[in-house]
């Protein structure tokens, strides 16, 4: 449909915001993409791009005036959402997510006190400020997890066994957070991982996402590593309504009334513990949602400035059992330098494999990025989309220059 012409910012132009930006364009916006990739993908379908570092306001602020924004969007990112929210403040500008209280979506001690306030379980932290560590400051219970306090994208975490651990890693945490001089520590959650997402539309919870994330590499030093997103949960018929409950009651604390909402929690012997929750749409799930449940995040977005209503003829698309077991195996790589794709091709091959996304190339190093591979699918049963999963765990051979495999070691998850 064609909408009256607005002019729309939008915060971040890698892989996730090319359909956001596609979308906007079809819906007749003046669409504007800044960040500080000079080689964003989204950028290419852009009215107008703009290489500046976000974090600057000024440059903000120029954009939003000479391009006479009206609304400023983004998502995937807890960083560019509190800009997104920040920005929209500074400028006059509407936004789902009151200024207000952003705080307690990003400063994570708050989002525990929010958590407490609202009867909603979740893993014991402290707040520790870097020139103020000592033994006597630790109440947690070794080991556990050290994070950036407002960080994002899961950088600056490890895990500590020891005092020495800590004084060893603190600095380089409180690198990655906006609050540089502080940094949480966090009991480890144990059990099954659940990622929910979650639209708000007139205050009411419809479910977009609801998925196991699995993860391997876990040991006394090292957080686990992304290997599979599948749909739907084993446990959504278990704790599905509970925790529609909880996001309910983060979205009234917060006011949010339309928007994202997403949830991390851990499922073990009965019991939930919330991990943490963000006012925005999951990384890396984008093509998951459409292959699950044919419901695109980005529409949502788009549909909130352009048609609010249309999105709930989309959000009512979610179904726990509609008979799809879909799947995202994130295939990490060791350090080294990729001599060639192997047999790449030949695992790929198979009926029940949709999309798939390669983020290096031959003769470079596996360093620039997260994962070697992305496999996105779906099967008529869960018991085939573990069957491939295995095997591509089992068989999936990419070589660096001496003829090692360069993918890291995974495993399914039992039940």
């Amino acid at each position: 449909m064609t909408n009256q012409r607005l002019s729309l910012l939008i915060l971040g132009s890698v892989e996730d915001f090319t359909t956001l930006t596609k979308l906007a364009v079809d819906r007749g916006a003046y669409t504007v993409v800044a960040d500080a990739a000079v080689d964003g993908e989204a950028k290419k379908y852009a009215h107008k791009a703009y290489n500046v570092n976000l974090n600057d306001s000024d440059s903000i602020r120029q954009i939003c005036e000479t391009e006479k924004i009206d609304r400023i969007i983004t998502s995937y990112s807890d960083n560019l959402f509190e800009l997104m929210v920040k920005y929209s403040f500074e400028n006059h500008l509407p936004c789902y997510c009151p200024y207000s209280t952003v705080r307690y979506l990003r400063d994570k001690i708050l989002m525990k006190e929010m958590f407490y306030e609202l009867g909603i379980p979740f893993s014991k932290a402290q707040k520790i400020k870097v020139d103020q560590l000592s033994k006597e400051s630790i109440t947690l219970q070794y080991p556990f997890v050290l994070k950036p306090l407002d960080g994002w994208g899961s950088r600056g975490m490890f895990i500590v066994n020891c005092y020495n651990d800590i004084e060893n890693y603190i600095t380089t945490s409180a690198s990655f957070s906006v609050a540089s001089n502080y940094v949480m520590l966090e009991e480890i959650s144990e059990g099954h991982e659940i990622n929910v997402q979650s639209w708000i539309q007139d205050g009411k919870v419809y479910f977009v996402n609801f998925g196991d994330r699995e993860t391997s590499g876990r040991d006394t030093r090292n957080l686990p590593y992304l290997t599979r997103q599948k749909y739907p949960s084993v446990y959504y018929d278990t704790v599905g309504e509970t925790v529609r409950s909880y996001l309910s009651r983060i979205a009234n604390y917060v006011g949010i009334k339309e928007g994202p909402l997403s949830m991390q929690l851990f499922y073990n012997n009965g019991s939930i513990i919330v991990g943490e929750v963000a006012g925005r749409f999951f990384g890396m799930e984008q093509g998951l949602s459409i292959i699950s449940n044919n419901i695109d995040r980005n529409e949502l977005l788009i549909n909130m400035i352009f048609n609010p209503e249309e999105n709930l003829n989309i959000l009512k698309q979610f179904k726990s059992d509609n008979g799809r077991y879909s799947f995202g195996l994130f295939i990490k790589g060791k350090k080294g330098i990729v001599k060639d794709f192997g047999n790449y091709k030949e695992i790929i091959d198979n009926d029940c494999v949709i999309d798939v996304t390669t983020y290096v190339k031959e003769n470079t190093t596996t360093d620039i990025m997260p994962w070697l591979i992305k496999i996105m699918g779906c099967c008529e049963s869960q018991e085939s989309a573990d069957k491939y999963a295995d095997y591509v765990y089992k068989n999936l051979y990419i070589p660096d220059l001496k003829g090692t495999n360069l993918v890291t070691e995974n495993h399914l998850i039992k039940y």
